[in-house]
């Protein structure tokens, strides 16, 4: 499973889903909108895309979901020519009013999946998780996908954690892997549900800006 073709893919069919009619109503919170941040903790940008403009679809108002824009970025610790051990995260979000973010949820989930097909079985159901530093009013979930032929493009764990972040005004994907310096070196441990938990926090904070 390539990481950058799951985001893209990701971002592609989730289209129709979040450029729609306006949905009936709102959630209730402060708004922002998202933009990809240079540096988020330890990763860096190294590859993004705005969203097309020209994306739009009767699907968002149907998942109560309608966005203006969204952005995705594929980060890094170290460069992946340095020779390094390092982990590989991909980033994705949209912007504008999300009237259900649990029904939010469960859409993206459902379309990952069905995007990433066998290629990455999912091991289990997404689950709730509360890290430090997420708002109450924020529903974040995990969900961990089984890669048998050794993790993404650029990385080599055999499991990818994905999560999901939705409040009143914004949809969020991050997807992580590790990645070996070293030709042949064993598979490294894959990044784990609260590590992935605890980084897609830090990436939200420093995507979203208020608005207006």
């Amino acid at each position: 499973m390539a990481a950058a073709v799951v985001a893209l893919a990701v971002v592609g069919g989730a289209s129709a889903l979040l450029l729609g009619d306006d949905a009936d109503e709102t959630t209730t919170g402060e708004h922002h909108r998202f933009e990809l941040p240079r540096l988020t903790g330890d990763f860096e940008l190294y590859e993004s895309e705005e969203m097309p403009d020209d994306i739009a679809g009767p699907g968002g108002a149907q998942e109560g979901i309608t966005a203006e824009g969204g952005s995705q970025g594929r980060y890094s610790t170290v460069p992946h020519d340095a020779g390094d051990d390092g982990m590989e995260m991909g980033l994705i979000g949209v912007w504008g009013e999300v009237a259900d973010p649990e029904r939010a949820s469960d859409a993206m989930f459902a379309m990952f999946g069905r995007l990433v097909g066998d290629e990455a079985p999912p091991a289990g159901e997404p689950e709730r998780v509360t890290p430090d530093g997420l708002p109450d009013e924020v529903l974040l979930r995990c969900q961990v996908f089984d890669t048998p032929e050794g993790g993404t493009d650029v990385g080599d764990a055999e499991r990818v954690p994905v999560c999901v972040w939705a409040d009143a005004s914004t949809v969020g994907v991050t997807m992580f892997d590790r990645f070996t310096g070293a030709e042949g070196a064993p598979a490294p441990d894959p990044v784990t549900v609260a590590e992935a938990a605890a980084f897609t926090v830090e990436a939200r904070d420093d995507a979203l800006i208020p608005r207006d």
